[in-house]
């Protein structure tokens, strides 16, 4: 194990080669030589003197499994809890055993690239190309809807927008995009077409995006609201005809 730090990197299937680190247990230097998921459920790694230096707290959830997503995300899964994700990788590097709970700051993208398709130059704002933090929840579902559509590419045409320019195009000054949890994207199959916005928003339903808006044609709005960072936690909503209760986008049709 390179410096005794396990890393998830991005990887470019194209190049065949890792960049980038998204995430790591924050281990270097501290000897650990091996990573067990154990029968008791705890992801654990030793050193070669048998000395545990990191865990995801997790033992007495035992049956457990682990699983690694297309968007760089590892869980431990339990069967004996309904199959329940007991920790996730998305905003924690875990314990260590001497110190506690370690930084929840997520690593640091490197020359800007946030996750394997998605650059932070593509959600600067459109008008004044102001920048602001975007939130990894939206980077990962994003990165999923990839994978799920089977993209060529996605491209955002509204990440986020600085306030007065939110009101300058219609939104508001404190809506999701000034505050980096929202993306107005157009999805491509493998043939270079775009896809059409109700089979975006469905995919999107599935994959728990908590905002949908259908924009046109082709260009949905997508955002991670929840009640803690939004008046509303949940919209489904069609802009083209002004219905702000859809319940659900399976089998939609305006």
């Amino acid at each position: 194990m390179l410096y005794c730090n396990l890393v998830v990197y991005h990887y470019n299937k194209n190049t065949g080669k890792a960049y980038s680190p998204t995430w790591s247990s924050q281990t270097e230097n501290r000897g650990g030589t091996k990573c067990v998921l154990q029968g008791d459920g705890n992801f654990v790694i030793y050193k070669s003197d048998g000395k545990a230096i990191w865990n995801t707290r997790t033992n007495g959830k035992s049956r457990a499994y682990l699983t690694f997503c297309d968007a760089g995300e590892i869980r431990v899964v339990s069967r004996n809890y309904n199959y329940a994700t007991t920790w996730s990788s998305y905003n924690n590097h875990g314990y260590s055993i001497d110190a506690g709970a370690i930084s929840t700051q997520p690593t640091k993208p490197v020359n800007g690239q946030l996750s394997a398709h998605f650059h932070s130059s593509e959600f600067a704002c459109k008008r004044c190309g102001a920048t602001h933090s975007i939130d990894q929840n939206l980077i990962n579902k994003l990165e999923q809807l990839f994978s799920k559509l089977n993209c060529s590419k996605i491209i955002v045409t509204s990440g986020y927008r600085d306030p007065d320019c939110s009101v300058a195009v219609g939104g508001y000054r404190n809506d999701a995009h000034t505050r980096g949890i929202a993306a107005d994207v157009i999805c491509y199959d493998k043939n270079g077409n775009p896809i059409a916005c109700e089979t975006v928003a469905w995919a999107a339903e599935q994959i728990g995006f908590s905002g949908i808006g259908l924009i046109d044609s082709y260009a949905i709005h997508l955002d991670v609201r929840t009640t803690s960072n939004y008046s509303n936690g949940h919209w489904f909503g069609d802009e083209r005809t002004g219905n702000d209760n859809i319940s659900t986008f399976r089998n939609y049709h305006r």
